[in-house]
């Protein structure tokens, strides 16, 4: 089954992580680290089935070599708080080959980020389980946060630039004291001179850590399975909020809580699942039982159609028309023909017409159960949503 699945994470040197070892992890490689001259190898990973470099035009062909294009990154960034990568981890559908999923994951890769600018080292792994069966395709990817240069150095993550008003005059920076424009006063080679000081901004100097980027990186990802993929079994990035839906997301468990639930052990990720789905389908059979009681209320309306309703005593010479409003049937004197009219909740109103020829077969307690089983209809809804409530409410994540 095709699931949508896509982890990001930043490769930052706060919190003491390694480009070249995360590089020689995703990759199986023995590399060397020449900022902290530490050598990771990772060469018996057994997991790993394809691995590459993807340039744009503009990179040096010299950044195909891993340990090189790494090293670099990390070289041209020495500062305490560098951000090297963008890290992701993405679910292939399970449908897809091993030669299918690597030519589809190298198309999204080579559309949505080298083209944009990026260096992206990345490596397919199809993750074993304990009955010798792969059922854990996914990808790693590795991005530069930064434009390189033909050179092969790379440019500032942001800039400062003036700020500027609606008709892109700079804005000058007042002195609240004086009430006129701030100065600098410089001296150089025994010459004063005053430089007016401006408004700045920072600007960054590309897009590629915004959600606003990652939310379109979803959507084409979704969009490029879509293409391989039946209707049944598309894959969509949205929550389960932006869809409507009522019922809760599954927790992602990985390949080592199954094993571990295989081998007998409980974890809280699984069983916080198990709770999920016991409410999704408590979700699902009241939605199938609100379906079944609008779609018996339709046949039972439908069959007043060309009858002649009455309130259990035949009258001759006299018809009555019932119009239902909220779940319940008002009487409506009529002279000629009966009406039963059912009105919707989307203000619409679908008018059927009785004709009076017609002999009536409902008795008065077969239109009591029929109004009761109206009225039941909107329980069901707010059952959901009442349950619903009750189960956010109560959630406590602990992942």
């Amino acid at each position: 089954m095709s699931i949508f699945y896509m982890r990001t994470s930043m490769v930052k040197a706060s919190s003491g992580k390694s480009a070249i070892a995360s590089a020689a992890y995703q990759s199986g490689e023995k590399l060397h680290s020449e900022r902290t001259g530490e050598s990771y190898h990772y060469t018996g990973k057994e997991e790993i089935e394809y691995e590459e470099v993807l340039l744009p035009p503009n990179a040096p062909k010299a950044f195909l070599n891993r340990e090189l294009l790494w090293n670099s990154v990390e070289a041209s960034n020495p500062r305490s708080n560098a951000c090297y990568a963008r890290q992701f981890v993405i679910a292939i559908p399970n449908e897809w080959t091993r030669e299918e999923s690597i030519e589809r994951a190298r198309e999204f890769i080579e559309h949505s980020l080298v083209n944009r600018g990026m260096i992206a080292d990345w490596a397919y792994h199809e993750k074993q389980g304990q009955d010798g069966e792969s059922d854990n395709h996914h990808i790693h990817v590795m991005c530069t946060t930064r434009h390189v240069k033909p050179d092969g150095s790379f440019e500032a993550m942001e800039k400062k630039e003036y700020a500027r008003d609606d008709d892109g005059n700079k804005i000058p920076v007042i002195d609240p004291n004086t009430g006129l424009q701030k100065v600098r006063v410089r001296e150089r080679n025994g010459h004063r001179s005053e430089e007016k000081i401006w408004k700045q901004v920072t600007v960054q100097t590309n897009e590629w850590k915004s959600q606003t980027f990652l939310k379109q990186l979803k959507q084409e990802w979704a969009d490029t399975c879509n293409q391989y993929l039946s209707e049944s079994e598309r894959i969509d990035p949205r929550s389960h909020k932006e869809r409507g839906l009522e019922t809760l997301p599954m927790l992602h468990e990985g390949s080592c809580v199954r094993e571990m639930e295989k081998r007998g052990i409980k974890t809280d990720i699984h069983q916080e699942n198990l709770e999920r789905q016991q409410y999704n389908d408590t979700v699902n059979k009241l939605k199938t039982k609100n379906q079944s009681a609008r779609e018996q209320l339709d046949i039972a309306i439908r069959t007043i159609i060309d009858q002649e309703v009455y309130d259990g005593t035949r009258v001759k010479g006299q018809t009555n028309s019932y119009g239902r409003s909220t779940g319940n049937y008002k009487r409506i004197p009529s002279d000629n023909q009966s009406v039963a009219i059912r009105n919707r909740k989307s203000s619409e109103k679908d008018k059927f017409i009785v004709s009076s020829q017609s002999v009536a077969e409902l008795s008065r307690e077969e239109l009591n159960r029929l109004i009761e089983r109206t009225t039941s209809i909107n329980s069901f809804s707010s059952e959901i949503h009442d349950d619903n409530d009750t189960i956010v409410h109560k959630r406590r994540h602990r992942f």
